[in-house]
């Protein structure tokens, strides 16, 4: 799921070179007063599936879902800024994306033009994200 170059699809920003990492920028100024939540709605994450090419067509997407999708991403993103401080990771982050993780997962899938799509509901894209993030 790396992203070969920095680019904007569909409204998302990709810039880190991995997908999971990605993610956490779903939430967009984060440290400034006004922080600007990318995933407001349930089709905002189908958008970013899509955009982040983990499928080709638009997901169904629920409400708990997204609420997942939030869960997950701020998993990732306190895990990673520890890693980036040095700091110990946190129990609860760690605990939160193993649980995830430990679900069943899209099915990987190479495509013609030699990238990896997913087969599997919303749900299970979101399980591959945090497989990845691992």
């Amino acid at each position: 799921m790396k992203n070969e170059k920095s680019e904007i699809r569909d409204g998302f920003k990709f810039r880190a070179g991995h997908a999971a990492l990605d993610f956490a920028a779903t939430m967009a100024a984060r440290l400034k007063p006004l922080p600007l939540e990318l995933l407001a709605h349930p089709s905002d994450l189908g958008r970013w599936l899509r955009a982040a090419g983990m499928t080709d067509a638009m997901p169904e997407v629920t409400q708990s879902d997204l609420s997942l999708a939030r869960t997950l991403r701020e998993s990732i993103y306190d895990l990673a800024l520890a890693r980036i401080q040095g700091e110990e990771l946190p129990d609860e982050a760690r605990r939160r994306l193993n649980r995830i993780a430990a679900e069943a997962s899209a099915i990987p899938q190479l495509a013609k033009n030699s990238r990896i799509h997913y087969l599997g509901k919303s749900r299970a894209f979101l399980i591959s994200l945090a497989r990845d993030a691992l």
